[in-house]
């Protein structure tokens, strides 16, 4: 499975090497680079994107302030100079927070990251999928996970 990828990154060379080490991930899938914030985040909004590499210092719209705004299952992975803002951005639920200037085995740690969580999802809804055999009334019923509401007991049934 690829991770659909974006970057928002307002420097242009912290761009570049950005773009560069999501080409040498063989699990990433990079859907576009915006070196403007509120292009990127117009794009996150229409486009089905995974994962968002997202620097924090930007002119007219900070990481912050889209990290808020982006769907719940699009992860982040910030990509700043600024240490300061790490508690919240973790406060997002951000997969990992890269601390510039970092080099491609600590990119690769982060995106490493993302990958388990996005195979835990993956299996979560592969068990959501599944069926239980449940009986009741002396009938065994096939019954998936997410169909159920709630479940009582009876004594020591």
């Amino acid at each position: 499975m690829k991770i659909k990828a974006v970057i928002i990154e307002d420097e242009p060379f912290a761009l570049k090497l950005m773009e560069s080490f999501v080409g040498m991930s063989e699990n990433l899938e990079l859907l576009g680079s915006f070196s403007n914030p509120v292009k990127g985040f117009e794009f996150l909004r229409k486009e089905n994107v995974d994962l968002v590499f997202l620097d924090i210092n930007m002119p007219d719209m900070s990481g912050l302030e889209i990290s808020y705004l982006v769907k719940d299952d699009v992860k982040i992975i910030f990509t700043t100079a600024y240490k300061e803002y790490a508690l919240e951005g973790f406060k997002v639920d951000a997969i990992d927070y890269l601390l510039k200037p970092f080099d491609f085995e600590e990119f690769k740690a982060a995106v490493a990251k993302a990958e388990k969580h996005f195979e835990l999802v993956d299996k979560m809804e592969a068990i959501q999928e599944e069926e239980l055999v449940i009986r009741a009334d002396h009938k065994q019923y096939k019954v998936k996970p997410s169909e159920i509401l709630f479940v009582e007991n009876v004594k020591n049934y």
